[in-house]
């Protein structure tokens, strides 16, 4: 609204309740307000309650703002705040004290940027937490597709019940043995085709000729006498 301090100082004290309009009801028993400005209303409001002490621990606390945990606009913010209850300060001043409470990363790079106004501080300092954001979750998202892909091919190589390890496994299972009769079954000779080589008759291995007559000499080939017997 355009209007002059004395009007500014009604407004505001139009909207004063509870116990600042109790505050507001006796300082008009003591003070003349009819000619009372912004600027003294506002002297007048600070000095009940922001008493000296108080300002001086808003004026510490501004001096010793850090970015810490919050948000860049939401340092900018408290920066804005503590702001209006200290010593006003030039726009050089600003500029060097905005930059100094950001993190190390924002501020190093910043500084080097030669900027001379808190805002255009507070716009580059906005565009770098936007850029760390949209890398961060670059390398979160490269990090779930890793390990999903690992994940999956941990399940291949280990196998589960239906899947491709299934498959895989009947693929290269060793053939089950054939009901085919062995090499050994099929290269056996019939008995008539066996031929003793003692007694030189069919029929029968040496291990199974009988007794009586293996007396004889398989050189010469006659028998009832030893080896050591044939002339």
């Amino acid at each position: 609204m355009v209007c002059s301090k004395i009007e500014k100082r009604m407004i505001a004290t139009f909207f004063l309740k509870d116990d600042a309009l109790d505050w507001w009801k006796s300082t008009r028993r003591t003070v003349d307000v009819s000619t009372l400005t912004w600027d003294g209303f506002t002297t007048l409001f600070r000095e009940k309650y922001f008493p000296a002490t108080v300002q001086e621990d808003l004026e510490l606390e501004f001096l010793e703002l850090v970015h810490g945990d919050m948000t860049v606009r939401e340092y900018e913010a408290r920066f804005a705040q503590l702001y209006r209850f200290v010593r006003p300060m030039g726009e050089t001043s600003l500029a060097h004290k905005f930059p100094r409470g950001l993190k190390q990363e924002y501020k190093t790079i910043i500084s080097a940027l030669c900027l001379s106004t808190k805002e255009l501080m507070y716009e580059s300092a906005l565009n770098l937490e936007q850029a760390n954001k949209t890398r961060e979750e670059d390398v979160e998202s490269r990090d779930t597709r890793g390990k999903g892909k690992a994940i999956s091919s941990g399940n291949r190589s280990l196998g589960q019940k239906g899947g491709t390890w299934k498959r895989s496994r009947s693929y290269y299972q060793t053939p089950a043995k054939t009901t085919s009769p062995s090499v050994r079954t099929a290269l056996v000779r019939p008995m008539t085709s066996i031929r003793c080589f003692v007694c030189n008759e069919t029929g029968h291995y040496v291990t199974t000729y009988p007794k009586s007559k293996r007396t004889d000499y398989y050189k010469c080939g006659q028998v009832g006498h030893l080896a050591k017997d044939c002339n």
